[in-house]
């Protein structure tokens, strides 16, 4: 069920009335807002969204959530921004990943959730960098956008908090559905179709304070060093793309907490990089501490739990000792 709506806007003389929407957006938050917008009879025409990619073992070509959301109702899909159709006359951008050139943006007004509390983290990668740096606060917001990067006016926004065991898809659940409800919160009612006008939007505010920036995460990133500050080490995981090399391979790290004082002291004469099994808990040794580790992915097979995964490497392992991982 979508958030509950705010009640019937008033037109007024020379109100601006949004009747065509393009919808901008490619990730599975981007297509849960592209659902609840739907549900509500938003005016969305065309969507579109990042191209079919090869994926897995039999290369077959994977849609974006973004346009299986549409394709199941019915909304057009189109990759290029230079199909646009003419009756456009609006746009809601949501993780699109991609830069909208000034010539479309001189012709549709648009308006982008963005998930920071702007002008903190503007830039691809806004939430990952928070949970990197271990913040224990982010949000989002409404904003219009404009030429400059993420540096629109902003018409609301909100402020969540968050723990240090959160991973980024739970993060992102809970910004994905304050983002509908703040884009349901500026929508104007027309018979039973919800839109948006320049009545509903409100008058929007300049960025206060200083600006930061999000660069997206390089995956040169994402291996984790053992060396690091375990905090780090442990903020990393909540990715749930970090990894480490056991065995000349990718150990993908899914999910992991840093270990209580009584484990680190049972590691505490294992050298770093050590993995050890201590009652079915799995233990790895960093530099500042000791990270268990709850699931992992092998390269080339499913995610599993980190017990099963240790009783499988440790019977393959030629030496009784404990595993080592890079």
């Amino acid at each position: 069920m979508p958030p509950s709506l705010p009640e019937v806007f008033d037109l007024v003389a020379g109100d601006f009335l949004a009747r065509n929407i393009v919808f901008l957006g490619s990730s599975p938050t981007s297509a849960s807002i592209l659902s609840g917008l739907i549900q509500v009879n938003a005016p969305i025409v065309q969507v579109v969204t990042r191209e079919k990619k090869r994926r897995g073992r039999g290369s077959q070509l994977v849609s974006t959530p973004v346009e299986e959301i549409a394709s199941e109702a019915g909304i057009e899909c189109i990759y290029s921004l230079d199909d646009l159709c003419v009756e456009i006359d609006f746009g809601i951008v949501v993780a699109f990943g991609k830069i909208i050139p000034p010539r479309i943006l001189d012709k549709i007004p648009m308006v982008n959730i963005h998930f920071s509390l702007l002008p903190k983290y503007r830039g691809a990668a806004p939430v990952e960098r928070a949970v990197i740096n271990g913040d224990s606060h982010t949000g989002v917001s409404l904003m219009e956008v404009a030429n400059e990067l993420d540096a629109g006016r902003v018409f609301d926004s909100y402020e969540i908090e968050i723990s240090k065991s959160e991973s980024i898809d739970e993060i992102m659940t809970r910004l994905g559905e304050r983002g509908l409800q703040i884009l349901m919160g500026h929508m104007a009612q027309i018979g039973e179709t919800f839109t948006f006008s320049k009545n509903s939007l409100g008058e929007p505010k300049p960025q206060e304070g200083e600006a930061s920036y999000a660069p997206k995460i390089d995956k040169s990133e994402l291996k984790i060093n053992l060396n690091d500050d375990i905090e780090h080490i442990q903020n990393l995981t909540r990715l749930g793309r970090a990894w480490l090399e056991f065995g000349g391979e990718r150990l993908r790290i899914d999910k992991s907490a840093v270990a209580n004082e009584r484990l680190c002291a049972f590691m505490q004469n294992f050298p770093v990089g050590s993995i050890v099994n201590l009652d079915n808990r799995i233990l790895t040794k960093a530099q500042t501490g000791v990270l268990e580790l709850l699931e992992v992915t092998p390269s080339g097979k499913r995610r599993m739990d980190a017990t099963s995964w240790y009783r499988g490497a440790s019977s393959r392992a030629k030496s009784s000792e404990a595993l080592i991982v890079h």
